[in-house]
């Protein structure tokens, strides 16, 4: 993934396992695991950057959470404030 703060460039290697590397819209469900997998690569985002990673409004992942519009806004919002 690269970033492209105003100032800098970086780039970012995440090498990791995912639960399921490829997510195929309407027909993967999305599961709580794949919200955590997200907020933790984002964070790690902008820790590599020196940045304060962002906080989460939408409750941690657990297993049963329904996966709301917040939980996907805030990441959203966190990707676009690294831009």
């Amino acid at each position: 993934m690269k970033l492209r703060p105003r100032s800098q460039q970086f780039t970012i290697l995440a090498l990791r396992a995912a639960t399921d590397p490829i997510l195929i819209p309407g027909i993967t469900p999305i599961n709580a695991i794949h919200l955590t997998e997200l907020r933790t690569a984002l964070n790690d985002a902008y820790l590599a950057v020196g940045r304060t990673p962002p906080t989460y409004i939408g409750p941690t992942a657990v297993a049963r959470l329904i996966i709301k519009a917040i939980h996907l806004n805030e990441l959203r919002s966190g990707v676009r404030a690294l831009q």
